[in-house]
C-alpha cells in the first residue's frame, strides 16, 4: 500500500480507516496531512488494482481491513498482540512500519534466493 500510493512511514502510520474509499478498481486514500503539505490542506492519492492478485494493493488492503474486523474512526494499521494474535486497537508508529517493511524485504529475498538455489 505504502509503496502503491508512494506514501511516508508516517502518513500510513496516520491513516484510519474512514480514510479510504473503495470502488471497483481503486481505493481512494485521503491524507489529511503529511511532510510535504506545508499549507495543512491534506492531498487525495487514488490506488489502482494489480495485474495480478498477489501483488494488487487495492486487494490487500480489502482483505486486510475485513481480517482485523477494523471498524470505521479506528487506526488503519494497528498493532497486533503477540499471544492473542489480534488486534490491538493502537496505530503503529512510523518506526514500527519501517521494522515491518524491512523485516518483510529480508524474508522476501531469502525465499528468492532460496528458490535460486
Amino acid at each position: 500500500m505504502g509503496f502503491a500510493a508512494t506514501l511516508r512511514r508516517s502518513e500510513l502510520a496516520a491513516l484510519d480507516v474512514d480514510d479510504l474509499e473503495f470502488s471497483a478498481r481503486v481505493v481512494v486514500v485521503t491524507l489529511r496531512h503529511s511532510e510535504s503539505d506545508q499549507e495543512g490542506e491534506g492531498r487525495v492519492v487514488g490506488v489502482v488494482r494489480g495485474q495480478h492478485p498477489e501483488t494488487d494493493p487495492v486487494r490487500a488492503l480489502r482483505e486486510w481491513v475485513k481480517a482485523a474486523d477494523l471498524r470505521a474512526g479506528g487506526a488503519l494499521f494497528q498493532r497486533i498482540g503477540r499471544r492473542a494474535a489480534r488486534v490491538i486497537d493502537r496505530p503503529l508508529s512510523p518506526q514500527s512500519i519501517g521494522e515491518v517493511v524491512t523485516e518483510r524485504a529480508h524474508a522476501a529475498a531469502s525465499t528468492t534466493q532460496h528458490h535460486r538455489a
